[in-house]
């Protein structure tokens, strides 16, 4: 079995850090009640896993799929590399998803366990399912939030803050509804994001994608809590937001790209 290496990455803000994908867990299980980008038919991990699988079956190898996967020639490739890097883990999926096998899971927070060097990101639909002896110091544990009926997640995250050292973000990308109850206080970093689809294009509000207000209501919530926050994916609605503290408008779609100070770019 040939070990495979960290890869590079098109997610903006770990690319803007020099960070890798690890992905030993692909595929998720869960369905389009449960997340609401699925149920779109516009998950970003499923057009990647399922792409990627593609080319592995021209291969022989494999057919593509998106169900729950475990990719044990991938497991160590943290332990290979000499430098430190800002790691996202099993973003070609949801390790904590009902379907994950608990001992995949294991098996992979060991790895991290043994790597204090690196920065290890974690996002998540299921933060419920994170155990405390998951929680690493050197680990980021997020989660996503589209639709106001996904606030639920925050809660689990704030037990896990409270009780453990690890260090903890919210993802609200896509943002897909105007969201009522959002609370931040306390979390590390925030990112926000409008609809794009599986490739990468964003979505028009009149096509059905995220309104300016939507995004808007949540930058001025997170400015009130004092949190850093990165913005993304803001197609042609950049232009019609204000920077929440100044109030001044923004001067290009890429303006608010706060990233943690514990992460380094070089």
């Amino acid at each position: 079995m040939r070990r495979m290496s960290l890869t590079a990455t098109r997610i903006p803000y770990l690319r803007d850090c020099d960070g890798r994908r690890y992905d030993p867990i692909t595929g998720c299980s869960n369905t389009g009640d449960q997340c609401a980008v699925r149920a779109r038919n516009l998950c970003w991990a499923e057009s990647l896993v399922r792409a990627e699988g593609v080319d592995n079956w021209r291969c022989r190898l494999e057919m593509p799929t998106f169900k729950p996967t475990f990719h044990p020639e991938r497991l160590t490739a943290p332990l290979r590399t000499r430098r430190d890097y800002l790691i996202a883990v099993g973003f070609g999926g949801d390790m904590w998803s009902n379907g994950v096998v608990p001992d995949w899971r294991r098996q992979v927070c060991d790895v991290e366990r043994q790597c204090p060097q690196h920065t290890f990101v974690h996002l998540t639909k299921c933060p419920e399912n994170i155990r405390d002896e998951e929680i690493l110091p050197n680990g980021w544990y997020g989660t996503s939030i589209c639709v106001d009926a996904d606030s639920d997640r925050i809660a689990p995250l704030y037990e896990l803050m409270l009780r453990t050292d690890g260090h903890f973000w919210i993802s609200f990308e896509p943002v897909l509804e105007n969201l009522r109850h959002i609370d931040v206080i306390g979390f590390d970093w925030i990112v926000v994001g409008g609809l794009s689809d599986s490739r990468g294009r964003v979505i028009r509000p009149d096509e059905g994608g995220t309104r300016a207000e939507w995004i808007q209501s949540i930058l001025d919530a997170v400015a009130h809590a004092g949190v850093p926050i990165y913005a993304k994916n803001l197609g042609g609605i950049w232009h019609e937001l204000r920077r929440p503290r100044s109030g001044e408008w923004l001067k290009s779609p890429t303006e608010l790209r706060e990233l943690p100070r514990e992460w380094s770019a070089g």
